[in-house]
């Protein structure tokens, strides 16, 4: 069943709801998302700097949904940039508070791919095959305040 699959990745009881009004409530504003951090990554590469103030879906992977994320726009804007633009090495600066296990799994044996995640670990997702793919782990808690988060990041 087409809805409670995405229900299932978004987490919210919709099974009920008619595929179209799935596609049309949730799916397409997604897409469009996913669509805006590809256009940004390859306006970064013509500007020299570009921001999405959506997408992000960092716990989608190339083979399924999950946390709130359908679509694995990370991983197919990086995958267009090598294929269109030759890039071949990649930083990923992951700073949600979840770990961004989506990129992590497709990009798990990548030499080319550097990620830096910062995340509180005792928290979703906890997948710790997908952890194997970061190289720099920061950790966040809830007592750190504005400048020790900083401080952690810079």
């Amino acid at each position: 069943n087409y809805s409670l699959y995405i229900g299932k990745c978004v987490e919210l009881p919709i099974c009920f709801l008619p595929a179209w009004l799935v596609r049309w409530r949730t799916l397409n504003p997604m897409l469009r998302a996913t669509y805006g951090t590809v256009c940004a990554s390859f306006m970064a590469l013509q500007r020299g700097v570009a921001i999405n103030l959506s997408g992000g879906y960092h716990h989608a992977c190339g083979s399924q949904g999950g946390g709130f994320c359908i679509y694995p726009d990370i991983t197919i804007a990086i995958n267009l940039l090598r294929k269109f633009c030759g890039i071949k090495k990649v930083m990923i600066i992951d700073l949600d508070a979840h770990q961004g296990n989506g990129h992590e799994r497709d990009f798990l044996k990548d030499a080319d791919i550097y990620i830096i995640d910062c995340f509180r670990p005792n928290i979703y997702p906890g997948d710790m095959d997908a952890r194997k793919a970061i190289d720099k782990e920061l950790h966040v808690y809830p007592q750190d305040d504005d400048s020790s988060y900083l401080g952690k990041i810079s």
